[in-house]
């Protein structure tokens, strides 16, 4: 178990053993975050796989209410505490469950943030926190686009491990108007940071 300390964003994570620590993919989304937040008031906010609740806890300190869901119960045991931890437990709804499935058929949102657990499975899958690959991105941006308020947008992460040819593909065949924002390379792995938009 350990404490991750970021001053310059004045919050303090946990992180559980069992559960994603925060990594370039992670502050891919949050530099964009907080650049968007600087001109842009989000209402509301999901976060889908929070982990350890970094990128929600952040949204929470700019927007009115945060959504966190993540599928594994030690995440969102580990998201619970650090939103306490940080003083944001109010402003923040978080819930047990797998992508869309816990949230009301209706809600909508300006902001659906999805750090993929982008690489392909390697049977049988040893981390469900990395591992998913085009299956689950896919049921993502399915699901996605019924939760999307007007001009509402997905900041995502992808990996050349995928690849992104075929995440592309993806989010032609379900609508989305895509914009790459931003990749980091990371050793022989490139990560791609995208911007989606679904107009109903």
């Amino acid at each position: 178990m350990k404490y991750l300390r970021y001053d310059e964003l004045d919050i303090v994570i946990f992180v559980h053993p069992k559960v994603y620590s925060p990594s370039e993919d992670t502050f891919l989304i949050l530099e964009r975050l907080l650049d968007e937040m600087k001109d842009r008031h989000i209402e509301r906010a999901l976060e889908i796989g929070c982990g350890t609740g970094i990128l929600s806890i952040v949204l929470a300190k700019f927007s009115k209410e945060v959504v966190a869901v993540d599928k594994d119960p030690y995440a969102v045991r580990c998201t619970m505490l650090n939103a306490y931890l940080n003083g944001v437990r109010t402003k923040m709804r978080i819930m047990l469950g797998d992508l869309f499935e816990p949230l009301d058929p209706e809600e909508e949102f300006d902001v659906i943030v999805f750090n993929a657990p982008y690489l392909p499975p390697s049977p049988p899958s040893s981390d469900v926190s990395v591992e998913g690959g085009l299956g689950v991105i896919g049921e993502f941006l399915k699901g996605a686009r019924n939760h999307l308020g007007d001009d509402g947008e997905i900041l995502m992460t992808c990996s050349s491990e995928t690849p992104m040819s075929e995440v592309v593909r993806i989010l032609k065949g379900e609508g989305y108007h895509y914009l790459v924002l931003k990749s980091v390379k990371v050793f022989m792995e490139e990560i791609f940071l995208v911007k989606a938009m679904w107009r109903k």
